[in-house]
């Protein structure tokens, strides 16, 4: 593991679990906040910021290994999702950012999540799993700002299903929509 803070992200971040100031720059810009609330949970435990992160991310890689394992087996079956796994654990960059204080273990984490979420949601839809999909993508977009647009057609694919005219999706997305726009605020 990293015993020190390895990037100007991570120096941000580490200061934002004590004093959450976007404009100072703690973190930077858009601010990150679901991500700092998680880091300051780990900071409960750990009081070095480094470790705080690091278990965050540790914690988030075995989270995405456990989910693309299931979204493979949904998929596909037994032998896709063990070799999906396989796959991740054996990517290099999935051991650096499972190891240091950095978001992009928490960002892998939330994408399989909300893959996995819609995959559900399309296979057998219903309003309930439509709205865990919501609240997943806008906590999602709180862990990352910039996964909203990354996961944005996943969710709109996963929403999509006839009746096909635009005033029932939006009698179906609305309410979904803003339930997850009242759990990111």
């Amino acid at each position: 593991r990293a015993r020190t803070l390895l990037s100007w992200d991570s120096h941000t971040f580490a200061i934002a679990l004590t004093e959450y100031d976007v404009n100072g720059l703690h973190p930077h810009a858009p601010g990150y906040p679901v991500y700092v609330a998680l880091g300051r949970l780990a900071h409960v435990l750990l009081p070095d910021p480094s470790d705080a992160y690091t278990l965050l991310s540790i914690l988030c890689v075995a989270g995405a290994t456990a989910l693309v394992y299931a979204l493979g087996r949904s998929l596909a079956g037994r032998s896709v999702g063990f070799g999906a796994t396989v796959l991740l654990l054996a990517a290099p960059l999935a051991h650096v950012h499972g190891l240091t204080a950095n978001v992009y273990a928490a960002d892998l984490a939330c994408s399989v999540a909300v893959a996995w979420a819609a995959w559900h949601v399309h296979r057998s839809p219903s309003p309930r799993r439509l709205a865990g999909l919501a609240i997943l993508f806008a906590l999602a977009i709180g862990v990352r700002p910039s996964l909203a647009m990354f996961l944005a057609p996943i969710v709109a694919w996963a929403a999509q299903r006839p009746p096909w005219s635009l005033r029932a999706q939006v009698r179906r997305l609305a309410p979904p929509a803003a339930h997850g726009a009242a759990v990111c605020l």
